[in-house]
């Protein structure tokens, strides 16, 4: 009896198959991943940002917050940095005032009820952010009507507008003026024109910004309680 011959694999294989893909294909899916990347990377990006602006606004508002607890414990005196607000000073240490520093009495030393702000400080001297533009560790009196920072020499003077304020940057590692205005919509709310000039909101507000020499980044000022009262 006859038997055909089993089928072999060419023979059962369209002869059309092929491995691989061609050149165009691989254009193509190139194409897509870029345009893709291209609509999702400014999102990723943005939404990074903002998350960072968010936890430097809550530290400035929690450090706020901070002094205005140990001024009142303290009867009115006033923090000259922020190991004040972690751990209690020695009678002796410097106090802020409206003349520069003076010394904390035996009993502002008794009536301290902290940590008023428990944030470790980097080294002793900065609280870090992931902007790399660090919280300083000394508090600054700050002219609010002059929009900057009082030097250490000067008293100021009756009808000026003196605060604690909180520095937000340094020589060196300065906050970026879109930094600045990000953190500012968080704190001093959007509808502050920005940019610089009188009235804008490098100049008005709790926030206020000093654009560092060379025009090249700047320092942010978080203002707390006044000292001329």
């Amino acid at each position: 009896m006859y038997r055909s011959p089993p089928l072999s694999a060419s023979s059962v294989l369209p002869a059309t198959t092929r491995a691989g893909v061609t050149l165009i294909e691989v254009l193509v899916c190139l194409m897509l991943l870029s345009l893709l990347a291209a609509a999702v990377f400014p999102v990723v990006t943005r939404r990074a940002g903002g998350e960072e602006s968010r936890r430097v606004a809550e530290d400035l508002s929690a450090l706020g917050a901070a002094v205005d607890r140990f001024v009142s414990d303290l009867d009115g005196a006033l923090p000259s940095d922020l190991e004040d607000l972690a751990a209690r000073p020695d009678q002796g240490d410097g106090a802020m005032d409206s003349g520069g520093l003076v010394a904390y009495t035996e009993e502002q030393v008794r009536r301290w009820r902290g940590p008023y702000f428990a944030a470790p400080l980097t080294d002793g001297v900065a609280l870090a952010t992931g902007f790399d533009v660090p919280i300083q560790h000394d508090l600054v009196r700050f002219d609010g009507a002059a929009n900057a920072p009082l030097a250490d020499d000067d008293s100021g003077s009756a009808g000026k507008s003196i605060y604690l304020a909180v520095r937000l940057g340094r020589r060196g590692r300065e906050l970026t003026a879109a930094q600045f205005e990000a953190i500012n919509d968080l704190i001093d709310g959007q509808f502050e024109r920005d940019g610089p000039g009188e009235g804008t909101s490098w100049s008005r507000g709790r926030f206020r910004y000093e654009p560092a020499d060379g025009g090249v980044g700047g320092i942010g000022y978080y203002l707390t309680v006044p000292i001329e009262r």
